[in-house]
């Protein structure tokens, strides 16, 4: 019976305690850890980091020292850190010491670039041709469309689309791939399609039409599923005619119109229109799933105003504007209003942020960093707050 008694008081096997040394490199590593994240956050989800990014990142010298030549109308945009130039002589991109990367000589008729994380995408409005390239100055495909180019889209993924005259129906749309293959197609025989956009993943997509009803002007969107066929879903403009498209996110998408801004989402239903009564559309601007519209009074006199809206089509905040503003450039966290005196940066929530005088600059571009590219005819400049 002895064997089976447990004694309620013997020796208790005593705690093993971590030692000193391994207590302390617990408590580096949590400290250590907490420093990462809020590093991390510090520098993906605020703007908080965005001046140490200018301070190490960006240099007066940049872009000083590139010579580009223009003909005609042109166009500027940034893919990636590099400088892109089109005019109606040719393509020219430039890295940030001035070392030209690419140059493509051609006569065109209204030359146009936009750009897509790092890569770009030259067209001709009214002619036939159009390049993609990348930040390093690589052509990825380089083609001649059978009719006129309308439109042009570029997403994230390096799928690009283009909108043209087709050879037997009214308007053709098709998405190719960075190979220059064609991966979807939709051409119309029924009604003019007049601009077009790609989803960021390039999932979906939407193109504007021109037509009639009755005796009536009428104006729509298609949303198309690349992935598939036939038209997933249409949206009535009336009789406003639109200009543009584009996605705020994968599934919601705005309309630019002449005095009024659409907002629907991929199956046709309604978010919100947002009309002024005292002004037009003057330009607008994209930042992730952001829109930034400026518009132009009617009334000389009066100013203008830059107007955020999110994906539904609420207001998040305004700010009144010069009335010799015209353009904007949104890059991440920073939106840029230039104006015949100044060159203004913003945040998101349209806080302005900083200001330089506008010394007759073309254009001007907004960087991810809160810095701006000033282009002028004689050369750019990088602002630096």
């Amino acid at each position: 019976m002895s064997d089976n008694v447990v004694p309620l008081f013997g020796d208790q096997p005593q705690k093993k305690h971590l030692s000193f040394r391994k207590q302390w490199i617990i408590f580096i590593t949590i400290v250590v850890l907490i420093f990462v994240v809020l590093f991390w956050y510090l520098l993906s989800q605020t703007t908080a980091l965005d001046g140490v990014k200018r301070f190490f990142g960006a240099s007066e010298n940049d872009y000083r020292d590139i010579g580009f030549t223009l003909y005609g109308q042109s166009d500027f945009a940034l893919v990636g850190e590099s400088f892109a130039v089109v005019s109606q002589s040719g393509l020219q991109v430039f890295d940030v010491d001035g070392q030209m990367l690419l140059e493509l000589s051609d006569s065109l008729m209204k030359p146009a670039v936009i750009t897509s994380e790092g890569y770009g995408l030259m067209y001709d409005l009214g002619g036939t041709r159009a390049v993609l390239f990348d930040a390093d100055g690589e052509i990825l495909f380089d083609k001649r469309m059978p009719g006129r180019i309308f439109d042009a889209s570029l997403c994230q993924e390096g799928l690009c689309a283009l909108l043209y005259e087709g050879e037997n129906c009214f308007t053709a749309f098709e998405v190719y791939d960075e190979e220059g293959e064609k991966r979807y197609a939709h051409h119309s025989s029924s009604a003019f399609l007049n601009t077009c956009a790609l989803s960021p993943d390039g999932d979906n997509a939407v193109v504007g039409t021109l037509g009639q009803q009755d005796i009536s002007f009428l104006s729509t969107a298609r949303v198309l599923k690349p992935h598939s066929e036939g038209i997933k879903a249409t949206y009535s403009f009336g009789t406003e005619l639109v200009c543009a498209l584009g996605f705020l996110g994968e599934e919601k998408i705005f309309a630019i119109g002449e005095e009024t801004v659409f907002f629907f989402d991929i199956k046709g239903e309604k978010q919100a229109e947002h009309t002024i009564p005292w002004g037009s559309v003057r330009s607008f601007a994209v930042c992730e799933e952001l829109l930034f519209v400026l518009y132009e009074a009617t009334d000389k006199n009066r100013g203008c105003a830059l107007m955020c809206f999110d994906g539904e089509g609420n207001v998040l905040s305004t700010v009144e504007a010069a009335p010799t503003a015209r353009q904007l450039s949104a890059s991440e966290n920073y939106v840029c209003l230039t104006d015949d005196e100044f060159v203004s940066i913003y945040d998101v929530e349209l806080n302005l942020r900083s200001r330089t005088a506008n010394n007759g600059c073309l254009t001007v571009l907004a960087r991810d960093d809160g810095t701006a590219l000033c282009v002028g005819s004689n050369g750019t400049e990088l602002f630096i707050p």
